[in-house]
This record gives structure tokens, sequence and C-alpha cells, in this order.
């Protein structure tokens, strides 16, 4: 099997197609949103400093929605993190009626926003195929997969997507590089 038709089986595996989107709650304002995902996997814990960092870069960018799944219908594999700005105004809780739906739902968040900021893991699969920019935090770069990192670089080509991966001491970064992005979006 060709490398272009095993990546293409895993695209239409990882992304299935959107139910109709009319039936998803949808940001009260139009102002720009960030999709964010933070849970614990190998190649990021979840410290205090994480934390600490997160919520300084959501109150920074305090006039963009932020969007994030919190409530135990997400539960997955991993634990999830929960971090939210200091003011908490422009932070909008995602919930979703059913566990059945809750991919649905993540996606068709991250479909609606300008950018996604994640675990580097294989939800950042996702915004890649959506050709979003992808923000990729990880604090254990040594728990990284090469066929991962390939696998993320092929969807970004394919799709117009952006990987940038960030270390957890260069958070505070992200606010310049959304802002500078902002024009291509």
């Amino acid at each position: 099997v060709s490398q272009s038709r095993y990546m293409e089986s895993i695209k239409s595996f990882l992304c299935p197609p959107l139910i109709d989107n009319s039936k998803i709650p949808t940001p009260i304002e139009e102002r720009k949103s960030i999709f964010v995902k933070i849970y614990e996997r190998p190649s990021l814990s979840g410290d205090t400093k994480l934390n600490q960092y997160l919520s300084e870069l959501f109150t920074k960018l305090n006039d963009f929605k932020i969007i994030s799944p919190v409530d135990q219908l997400y539960k997955d594999d991993h634990d999830l993190i929960k971090v939210q700005p200091s003011d908490g105004d422009n932070f909008q809780i995602l919930t979703v009626d059913s566990f059945a739906r809750n991919l649905e739902i993540q996606l068709t968040a991250m479909k609606e926003s300008n950018f996604c900021i994640v675990t580097y893991g294989g939800l950042c699969y996702y915004p890649l195929i959506l050709g979003k920019i992808c923000y990729a935090i990880y604090d254990d770069s040594s728990k990284f997969s090469d066929k991962h990192l390939d696998l993320a670089r092929y969807f970004a080509k394919l799709t117009g997507g952006t990987l940038i991966m960030v270390h957890v001491s260069q958070i505070a970064e992200v606010e310049l590089r959304i802002r500078g992005d902002l024009k291509d979006v």
C-alpha cells in the first residue's frame, strides 16, 4: 500500500464526516475564537506551572472567545486539565447532551475556531485535518513518536494546516504568535 493511500485511510478514520452543524451551539459573540483542550499524557504532565502559564495566556487573550470542553462527558483515556483565565469572562464551556456526540461537538468547535491549542498527541491531528493553526503543548519531547510527528506534518501539508510545537516554558509567546497569525486567518 502506498504511503499516500495509507495516509488517506488514516485521515478518513480519524476525521469522520461531521453531522448537521445547525444542531450544534455556536459562540454567542462574533469575536475570534480559540478551541482549547489540554489533557495529561506522557509528553505533558499536569503540573502547577502549566496551569499558571495557561491561565496567564488566556487572560492576555481576553479579546478572544476561549472554547473548551470541561465536563465529565469529555472524559476519555486522558485526565483533562481544567484551566480558566483569572477573570473568566471570555471563557465558553463546551457541553454536550450525550457521550455519543462528544467527538462531533469537539470537531465542530475546532472547525469554527480560528486557532486550536491542544496537548501534543492524537488530538492535534484534527485541527490539522481541518486546515487550522494548531499549537501543540508539551513538556517532554523524549516522549514524542516520530511516526506521529510525520503523520501530523502530512495532514498539515495536505490541508494547509499549521502545526506549532510549544514547550510549556514558551506558552507566553503563543499570544504574540496568535496575534501575528491573525493577519493570515
